[in-house]
């Protein structure tokens, strides 16, 4: 649909929605923007999450964003000790070349000191990648969170471009209106099917047997042997 202004006859500008593709039944039939725009409206504020859901899930991503910060501490300190240790070979290593004087067995020494050296080079690769963030997790998420509990606040925006980001945000794909039935149902964005995902689910108690197949057996068939 195409956005544009009618005049009406006393030269009062109002603004509507127009479809110009030739063969649709709504083609160049105007439809008010109040009415869409108030229906995308509802819309939208059915997409954002209830407080108790958000709260939730910021917890959740908040747990994995610390586990993944501890994970990082961790490989870390692994591969700086096997850094150290790789140091000690080496020196034990040289330590035999000086005291050797057999050619053969000082090319064998040679040779493990390389593929050390070369494992060396690996963790300390390793050691540079594990960065811990610069930032924390409010900081590198603030406008993110900020967006995901209320997206109207966005699409409020005076700005066409923060409008135009609401919808890239919210939605998959380009929404679909029926002129007689409004707006049709929407694919959202893969993060609110996620946020939607974390209190959509059951929660069922365990049956107390146990989750293995429960057989009944009777008292008086326990000192016969079993089949």
């Amino acid at each position: 649909m195409t956005a544009n202004w009618s005049k009406s006859k006393t030269g009062k500008r109002h603004p509507y929605y127009m479809c110009f593709k030739k063969g649709c039944k709504s083609c160049r039939k105007s439809i008010p923007r109040a009415k869409i725009e108030g229906e995308f409206e509802t819309l939208l504020s059915n997409v954002q999450p209830s407080s108790t859901m958000f709260n939730l899930a910021k917890a959740m991503f908040r747990d994995a964003w610390d586990m993944q910060s501890e994970r990082t501490v961790t490989l870390a300190q692994s591969a700086k000790r096997k850094v150290i240790e790789i140091e000690k070979k080496v020196e034990n290593l040289l330590d035999r070349i000086v005291d050797s004087s057999s050619d053969s067995v000082v090319r064998a020494y040679e040779q493990r000191i390389t593929a050390l050296e070369r494992e060396k080079l690996v963790m300390a690769e390793k050691l540079q990648k594990q960065h811990k963030p610069q930032r924390s997790f409010d900081q590198m998420f603030e406008l993110a969170i900020a967006f995901l509990s209320n997206p109207c606040k966005l699409w409020d925006s005076e700005h066409l471009e923060d409008k135009r980001t609401a919808l890239k945000l919210t939605f998959e794909d380009r929404l679909i209106y029926q002129r007689n039935k409004g707006v049709r149902t929407p694919k959202t964005s893969i993060v609110f099917r996620a946020l939607n995902g974390i209190c959509a689910g059951k929660k069922v108690m365990a049956v107390t047997v146990g989750f293995e197949p429960t057989l009944r057996v009777n008292v008086n068939t326990l000192s016969k042997r079993a089949p």
